[in-house]
């Protein structure tokens, strides 16, 4: 097995059967790249660790800085309400896709990746409306099955 030429750890067995051990200069090259690599692997965990120390919500309240002016966006109105029920509690406000398709949107990119394109001008808000989660499932239900059987009343005890 070969040693690091900078810190002197061993090196994977992979590097070992590479071309790099024939040139003695490309190997002390490579040698330096991954050496170079573990020291900021190192330094982003720590960074990450104490940065999540510090700001332990920053995450949450980003991602849900971003939702909110997508959800704004595309009802414009603020607060954004159900465009079926009239719903303005904004935790349980949904986008909904108008024509179906949802699945083909969340799998591009991040899972806030929707909310930037939408803010940022480069997805169209034509099919897109804002619902509540109940009224999310009927549109669902009504687009797979038909009219539903099922009536929901609100305001009722």
């Amino acid at each position: 097995s070969r040693l690091c030429s900078v810190c002197r750890r061993k090196l994977s067995s992979v590097w070992a059967r590479q071309k790099y051990w024939k040139d003695p200069a490309a190997a002390a090259a490579q040698a330096r790249r991954e050496h170079d690599n573990d020291e900021y692997r190192r330094w982003q965990r720590e960074y990450n660790r104490r940065f999540k120390a510090e700001h332990p919500t920053y995450d949450s309240d980003y991602r849900n800085r971003t939702r909110r002016l997508a959800l704004v966006k595309i009802a414009g109105t603020n607060p954004p309400k159900c465009v079926y029920c009239g719903c303005d509690f904004e935790p349980i406000l949904q986008i909904n896709h108008k024509n179906g398709g949802g699945r083909a949107d969340r799998g591009q990119g991040s899972a806030n990746g929707l909310c930037h394109h939408i803010i940022n001008g480069s997805r169209a808000t034509s099919d897109l409306e804002v619902a509540c989660a109940t009224c999310n499932v009927l549109h669902y239900l009504r687009m797979r099955f038909g009219p539903v059987p099922q009536r929901v009343v609100w305001g009722v005890p």
